[in-house]
C-alpha cells in the first residue's frame, strides 16, 4: 500500500521577508527539500546520486498553488509528497504543509523526467515508476 512521505522543515531567520513571514519563494524551495528527501528516503535513492551519476533529473516545469496560513520564523513546518500521477516522461508531486494541525499551503508541481546531458525528455523507468508508487496517492 501507498504512503506519503513526510519530513520536516524548520523556518529560519534568512527565509522571511520584512512583513515577518516567509517570503513565498522559499515555500518552492521548502517543496523542493521535501522532494529530495522523499528520493533518499521513500524512493531509496539520493537525489545527488539521480542528477550526478545517473544524469537524470525531474525538474518541475509546472506548479499551482494554494497559500493557506504564513509561516513565520521559528515554525517547524510537516510537509507530505505524494505522488499523484505518473505518464510516460511526466511525474506530478502534491506537497502538503502544516504547523501542527494548521494547513500551511498546498502545491502541485509537474515534473519531466530529463537526460542531463541532451536536456531532453525521457520515458521514466519502471525502477523510477515503481518507486513513485510506494508514495503514490
Amino acid at each position: 500500500m501507498a504512503t506519503p512521505f513526510e519530513t520536516t522543515v524548520e523556518v529560519r531567520f534568512g527565509d522571511c521577508d520584512p512583513a515577518g513571514i516567509v517570503y513565498f519563494p522559499r515555500l518552492y524551495h521548502y517543496c523542493h527539500v521535501a522532494f529530495e528527501d522523499a528520493w533518499r528516503l521513500a524512493l531509496g535513492m539520493p537525489y545527488p546520486d539521480l542528477v550526478a551519476r545517473d544524469r537524470i533529473g525531474y525538474p518541475t516545469v509546472n506548479v499551482e498553488t494554494d497559500f493557506l496560513h504564513p509561516l513565520r520564523y521559528g515554525d517547524v513546518a510537516t510537509l507530505r509528497v505524494m505522488v499523484t500521477a505518473v505518464g510516460r516522461t511526466s511525474v506530478m508531486f502534491r506537497f502538503e504543509a502544516r504547523v501542527g494541525d494548521r494547513p500551511v499551503f498546498r502545491s502541485t508541481h509537474t515534473t519531466v523526467c530529463l537526460d542531463l546531458d541532451t536536456f531532453e525528455k525521457r520515458p521514466i523507468s519502471d525502477a523510477h515508476r515503481a518507486a513513485f508508487a510506494r508514495i503514490a496517492e
